[in-house]
């Protein structure tokens, strides 16, 4: 596991300092996807710890984690001796019968076992599993130390664009945009899609919300660049408007997280 500190918000840093030297028995680190959840998790665990991540199976190529990996780490953390930081990574990715079996873990604690659940999606683990964890939400960077860490990818300053109007303040996503140009212009195009989306044109709006309403993740990848850009002017210049339009938006991407129609969500969207 990495022993050198990752990147962080200054916001969080000071607690997850704490849980550094004190880890709870439990604990559910969570944000957007790119903030460096799994290099926070994995610098907290060190040398004691143990990555367990979503597979598929012979007879299924979705990803999960399912309950037969649970009952394993069950038996693991019953018959190996010593300390043992068990860090799952997309953790919402659990399935329902996993989660319940995973209950069992916490219902009979091992004071040596400690579990670190990473995810992205908090609202897709059951209310019985948060109740036994800690919880820290980790944020994007300061504008500031985004930018900072941008002059240490020696990129031109076409690239450095792209990435800062694309990744703004995930330090993860900036480094996995700087080898990937066809990706980096795709997220770039969907973010340039997601300002026309916010905007006051609303029959352009229905245009758009018509383009990505065909799979619900082309859906969540236009209503997430659709809150990156709110979000980054509510910081600029607050006002109501703007604080109304990310509640209809975290509203339909939690609707479509919970399998709703992306058509309908995203027109919600346009016509509210």
């Amino acid at each position: 596991m990495s022993q050198t500190k990752p990147l962080m918000s200054a916001r969080i840093a000071p607690q997850i300092a704490a849980y550094k030297a004190d880890l709870p028995q439990t604990l559910i680190m969570h944000g957007e996807p790119g903030v460096g959840l799994r290099a926070i998790a994995e610098w907290l665990a060190g040398d004691d710890g143990e990555i367990i991540e979503p597979t598929t199976t012979k007879t299924s190529k979705t990803l999960a984690i399912r309950i037969e990996t649970i009952r394993e780490l069950y038996e693991q953390t019953r018959s190996r001796r010593g300390r043992q930081i068990i860090v799952l990574d997309d953790a919402e990715l659990l399935t329902a019968s996993a989660q319940h079996a995973f209950l069992k873990l916490l219902e009979e604690p091992n004071e040596q076992v400690h579990f670190i659940l990473v995810t992205s999606q908090l609202d897709q683990l059951l209310p019985t599993v948060r109740s036994r964890a800690a919880e820290v939400h980790i944020p994007r960077l300061e504008p500031t130390t985004f930018a900072a860490h941008l002059d240490t990818l020696r990129i031109d300053d076409t690239v450095r664009r792209q990435i800062e109007f694309v990744a703004a303040g995930r330090p993860e996503l900036a480094k996995q945009l700087v080898d990937d140009s066809e990706r980096r212009e795709q997220l770039a195009a969907t973010m340039r899609y997601a300002r026309d989306f916010i905007g006051i044109d609303r029959y352009q709006s229905a245009i758009i919300a018509a383009r990505f309403a065909t799979s619900r993740d082309k859906a969540l990848q236009l209503i997430d660049a659709a809150i990156a850009i709110a979000s980054h002017s509510l910081q600029r210049t607050p006002t109501s408007d703007i604080v109304v339009l990310l509640r209809r938006l975290d509203d339909a991407h939690a609707a479509l997280r919970a399998n709703a129609q992306p058509r309908l969500q995203l027109m919600r969207i346009v016509v509210q």
